[in-house]
Parts: structure tokens; C-alpha cells; sequence
């Protein structure tokens, strides 16, 4: 896996979308530049055009994301502790609520987060942070797709 830092940190009302998931794409298959996965934070505010465009991506590139939500007081120590339970040595996502108060996309195995794609690393502080929305955290597997299936 290389590890890269995004280029964009999150600023939509300057027109600057962060692109942490995107840079924890190439990292996670293993691209050499984050440019060469699209910045779907452009979608920022539309969730049906952002998943239309992530998932298309993916797909094409013969992945899917499978994501579920972890909801209510749930710390992050918790969760990494239960993420290694369930799927030991497993690399995956998770997303929170960043040190510079947006939500944030990391990338973690086991107990512990083992990059941050922002220049800062200064991680995740909680659970994401929506209006109107109980305290959420998500965690996202790539699985390869077979197309080989019939």
C-alpha cells in the first residue's frame, strides 16, 4: 500500500472539496498518484450523485464498497478495539469527525489508525457529525468484485 496525502483540504465555501477518500482509495490500491482517482467530493451536499459517481468509479475499476454505520456513544477506541475482534488484520476505512471539525476519512487495521491522509494527522476526535443526526461513525471495506461469476 503507498501512502499519500491528499491535496484538498475540505473548504466548500471557497469552492474546495477535500478529497481524503479519494487519496485513501489510491492508497488502498495502491494507484502512485491520488489524481488518478476522481475527487468525488465535487458532489459535496448532493449524497445520490456522490455514491452514483464513487460507486461507478469503483465498479469499473472491479470494487465495491461496503460501508455500515456504527451508532450512538461509541468511542474510538471501542470501535477500533471491536473492529479488531470481528475482523482481525483487516484494513478498512473509518469515518469520524476530523481534528479540523469536518468529517474525516482514515484509513485503520486492528487497534489502530495506520494513516491519515491529511498533512496534519491529527486524525479523528468522533463520531461524524451531521445536523439533526445522532452520533455516527462508518466503516467501509473494499471488496474485490469476481467477474467471473455467472
Amino acid at each position: 500500500m503507498k501512502f499519500h496525502k491528499q491535496l484538498y483540504s475540505h473548504d466548500p465555501e471557497n469552492g474546495q472539496f477535500g478529497d481524503c477518500l479519494r487519496t485513501c482509495y489510491a492508497c488502498l490500491l495502491d494507484f502512485p498518484d491520488v489524481e488518478q482517482v476522481p475527487n468525488f467530493g465535487v458532489h459535496y451536499g448532493d449524497i445520490k450523485a456522490f455514491n452514483n459517481a464513487k460507486d461507478n468509479w469503483l465498479l469499473g475499476w472491479g470494487y465495491k464498497e461496503i460501508s455500515f454505520p456504527i451508532t450512538g456513544e461509541v468511542t474510538l477506541d471501542w470501535l477500533l478495539e471491536c473492529m479488531t475482534s470481528w475482523n482481525p488484520d483487516t484494513t478498512y476505512m473509518l469515518t469520524g469527525l476530523g481534528a479540523r471539525g469536518v468529517n474525516h476519512v482514515v484509513i485503520a487495521r486492528n487497534r489502530e489508525i495506520i494513516h491519515d491522509p491529511h498533512p496534519s494527522n491529527a486524525g479523528l476526535v468522533g463520531p461524524c457529525s451531521e445536523p439533526d443526526q445522532q452520533p455516527i461513525w462508518w466503516v467501509h471495506f473494499l471488496a474485490p468484485l469476481d467477474m467471473h461469476l455467472k
